[in-house]
């Protein structure tokens, strides 16, 4: 699955709610253009909700994600690269 989607933290963390239930074992979750969660100046072609610009719940699900990878969960790895975070479901 590849979410190239607004770019927005909290389309992020919606997006991936959705979508991972589906994502077969041993499957690859892309989410890409990481920068426009940071950018103040990052703009969307529609209006943005304040509350879907916040970082702390993008911040908060890394965190799950990582901790789901380090328990034993069904996050087989997480990897970042400029830009892009990549994780793999069990």
């Amino acid at each position: 699955i590849i979410d190239d989607g607004s770019h927005l933290p909290g389309h992020i963390v919606k997006t991936l709610k959705l979508y991972w239930p589906l994502l077969e074992p041993g499957g690859f979750y892309f989410i890409e253009d990481l920068r426009c969660t940071h950018n103040p100046n990052y703009s969307a072609p529609f209006p943005i909700d304040a509350a879907d610009k916040d970082r702390a719940p993008l911040v908060a699900m890394i965190d799950a994600l990582l901790r789901n990878c380090d328990d034993g969960g069904e996050v087989e790895s997480v990897q970042f690269w400029r830009e892009l975070m990549v994780v793999r479901k069990k």
